[in-house]
């Protein structure tokens, strides 16, 4: 403005003055619309510099939240994992601590607590393998304590594992020795012709065979029955198991013996060929098997009781090659008082059952004090049994008696 008014007319000059002020103002106006637009420019600019540093610091805001964010959720994720591995680490330990449990038990040799445990233990470590060693070890401990059918059993389970198929073996072997020693043949038999020529299996059969033969010599027939029924076909097994029937017939009642048992054994066999000839020796004693009544007697002296209707049922077995009579007394055949007499032809005073059979006759010594003073006879003759006492007591008078027996009649059962 100074510099404006400087270049001013004078004041005297009016006029010009007048129009000096006039363009004075238009300067002026010119001047402060220039200053205006500026100052609105700067304004502007700096509005927008306002904005620019606004939106960058709320920018500058929001990546700092996200960043928190993000470190926020590291942070869990690492908290979360940090609880996660220990409860992990925590488990890991314990599955570890049953495992080294369940070893111990396997040193202890508690095999079925062993095996258990490491079955709970599932694929931890080697836990299935050291299930099956528990089993396998368990095994071992059964052969050891002659548990041989708990052994076999087991081996069987474990299958192709470690040497098991041959522990079946040695177990089955064992098993069948201790089953032949305790009487069970047909098992011990089975056993030894599975194990084919395992050691000595197949001499260890033919000894269970020599054996029953054995046991027909020393007249036990049925265990030597159970023995060669247990051998099957092996070698003369069949034949001779027949012929041991047999003999067990002979040796309980010859009268039970019928023509078809002997025609049913083999003929090539010398133990069936002597059989065959004892039954046909035992002809003559056929007639006084069954069932005798007393129909005379005879003593001296008189006074004995009667004897009289008495009943007696007479048989015969063979014991070692020799005909032994049997006999029983009828259950209603009453009793003497006479301890000397008759009481019962099972309770002869002086004669004693299960006498050899020599030409048709039976004899027995009577002794007292260690001095025979009489014998009592049996006699087998026409069909009749006759039984005779002859006493030569020195302090007494001698005693003499004679009883015949008859074959009871039949029964006509048409008749009755």
């Amino acid at each position: 403005i100074a510099r404006l008014q400087g270049e001013l007319p004078p004041e005297d000059d009016g006029d010009e003055r007048q129009d000096a002020l006039m363009g004075l103002q238009e300067d002026l106006f010119d001047e402060a619309s220039k200053e205006t637009k500026k100052e609105k420019k700067e304004r502007k600019k700096s509005e927008k510099e306002e904005k620019k540093e606004t939106k960058k610091e709320k920018k500058q805001q929001k990546k700092g939240k996200k960043k928190g964010l993000k470190i926020f959720l590291i942070l869990l994720i690492v908290l979360g994992l940090l609880g996660v591995g220990g409860y992990f680490g925590y488990g890991f330990w314990m599955t570890e601590k049953d495992y080294r449990a369940a070893v111990v038990l396997v040193d202890e040799g508690k095999y079925p607590e062993a095996a258990a445990a490491f079955e709970k233990l599932g694929d931890y470590k080697d836990s299935a393998d050291q299930k099956m060693n528990a089993q396998y070890l368990e095994a071992v401990s059964f052969v050891s304590q002659a548990r041989y059918e708990e052994a076999i059993n087991r081996f069987e389970e474990l299958g192709d594992y470690k040497d098991c198929v041959s522990q079946i073996t040695k177990a089955k072997y064992l098993y069948a020795t201790l089953l032949f020693e305790n009487g069970q043949y047909q098992d011990a038999v089975g056993l030894y012709r599975d194990l084919g020529d395992y050691e000595d299996s197949a001499e260890q059969l033919r000894k269970i065979y020599k054996y029953g033969l054995e046991l027909v010599k020393d007249a036990k027939y049925d265990e030597a029955i159970e023995v060669f029924t247990s051998l099957g076909d092996y070698e003369k097994s069949p034949g001779l198991l027949a012929c041991t029937r047999v003999s067990k017939k002979m040796a309980t009642s010859m009268s039970s013996v019928t023509a078809e048992d002997i025609s049913s054994l083999p003929t090539d066999y010398a133990y069936a060929k002597n059989l065959a000839a004892h039954y046909k020796r035992f002809a003559a004693l056929r007639p006084y098997c069954g069932t005798f009544t007393c129909t005379k007697q005879e003593a001296s002296p008189d006074n004995v009781a009667s004897k009289t209707g008495h009943t007696l049922v007479s048989d015969f077995q063979l014991i070692g090659g020799k005909f032994i009579w049997v006999f029983s007394d009828d259950a209603n055949n009453p009793t003497s008082n006479d301890s000397k007499d008759f009481q019962g032809l099972s309770n002869f005073t002086f004669f004693k059952q299960n006498r050899t059979v020599v030409n048709m006759r039976v004899v027995d010594r009577c002794t007292s004090s260690g001095q025979t003073i009489g014998t009592a006879t049996i006699t087998f003759k026409d069909n009749t049994i006759i039984y005779q006492k002859n006493m030569t007591q020195t302090d007494a008078t001698p005693e003499t008696e004679t009883l015949v027996y008859e074959a009871a009649p039949a029964v006509n059962v048409e008749a009755d």
